[in-house]
C-alpha cells in the first residue's frame, strides 16, 4: 500500500497567495544579505582607526558606531558630521 494522503482541494487563489509570500520572503532574505555586505564594506572603509571586528562584530571605538546594530540614519549622521568619540 502507498502512503495515505488526504484529498483536499486548495483554491488557486490560496496557492497564488502562498507563491507571492514565498517570493517576498526570498526578496527580504536577499535584502538582508545585501544589507550585511554593505554594512561590512562601510565599516571597513569608514576611515576611523578603532575598528573591532572579532567574532562577527562591526564596531568602531573611535567614532562609537556599531555598524551591525546602529540604524542607518545614526551611522549617516555620525559619518557626515565627523563626530568622533
Amino acid at each position: 500500500m502507498g502512503k495515505w494522503e488526504p484529498k483536499i482541494h486548495i483554491p488557486d487563489e490560496l496557492l497564488e497567495e502562498n507563491e507571492r509570500w514565498n517570493k517576498l520572503e526570498q526578496e527580504l532574505a536577499d535584502v538582508k544579505a545585501e544589507n550585511e555586505i554593505f554594512r561590512r564594506l562601510l565599516w571597513m572603509a569608514h576611515g576611523s582607526h578603532g575598528q573591532y571586528g572579532d567574532d562577527g562584530e562591526l564596531q568602531c571605538a573611535e567614532c562609537r558606531l556599531d555598524f551591525k546594530r546602529d540604524n542607518a540614519t545614526k551611522i549617516e549622521h555620525v559619518l557626515k558630521s565627523g563626530i568622533i568619540g
